[in-house]
């Protein structure tokens, strides 16, 4: 298995190759804080990791289909074990609440009312509870990606978000686990092909609301495209 050394070199070369993306000072303190980090995450992880029997990482999937509508994806980690795979998505913000980002929606609807809603930070909340938080989202997406793909036959029950960092509330990392329901499945489905429609009709959500978001300024543009 590779050491720890292997990790970082890995990170080393990441960091080169996104080096425009920083500040020189940036650059250096995550340069520095990922050497500190990495070490930590690795011991961490180790005795996990060397119990797994199979495992590919950077998994893609480059063209297939989801209730008609084309997609398209990659994710960090697949797990192969004898009766199931596991899908694993590597995280480096804040693991803070971390098991609160992969809850499902509150509220079983489908629509986009929330957006009516012109406060932005109550806009937010309210998109959170009707469409779920965007990791739970991200895993189901990744578990419908893999049912799709005409390359496998894995049957996936359940999507782990790691944070490669500790929390600050308790000093500790954090493996949040999320087990797949059909109907979270039906939902994100739905969620899907909702967007899917918007996207082909030239509709866009509306933005934070705040000046000279880049995003928000995008909008303008295709609207007057």
């Amino acid at each position: 298995f590779p050491q720890e050394e292997k990790l970082i070199e890995f990170f080393e070369k990441g960091m080169v190759r996104y080096h425009s993306h920083f500040t020189e000072k940036q650059f250096k303190d995550m340069l520095a804080y990922g050497k500190l980090a990495i070490p930590e995450y690795f011991k961490y992880q180790l005795e996990k990791w060397l119990k797994i029997p199979s495992s590919t990482t950077e998994y893609a999937v480059p063209s297939t289909h989801i209730g008609g509508i084309p997609v398209t994806g990659k994710f960090d980690r697949v797990d192969q074990f004898e009766s199931e795979a596991v899908i694993v998505d590597y995280k480096t913000g804040s693991a803070n609440n971390g098991l609160s980002k992969i809850k499902g929606p509150e509220i079983d609807r489908d629509g986009n009312d929330w957006m009516d809603i012109d406060n932005p930070l109550l806009r937010e909340k309210e998109r959170l509870k009707v469409q779920g938080q965007d990791y739970w989202r991200q895993l189901v997406f990744y578990k419908l990606l893999v049912r799709a793909d005409p390359t496998t036959t894995w049957t996936v029950n359940k999507g782990v978000v790691s944070y490669v960092e500790k929390s600050s509330y308790n000093n500790a990392f954090i493996d949040a686990e999320l087990y797949f329901k059909p109907e979270e499945e039906d939902i994100v489905k739905r969620q899907l092909k909702l967007s899917y429609s918007f996207i082909m009709g030239g509709q866009f959500q509306r933005g934070c609301g705040l000046k000279h978001c880049k995003w928000c300024d995008f909008e303008g543009y295709t609207s007057n495209s």
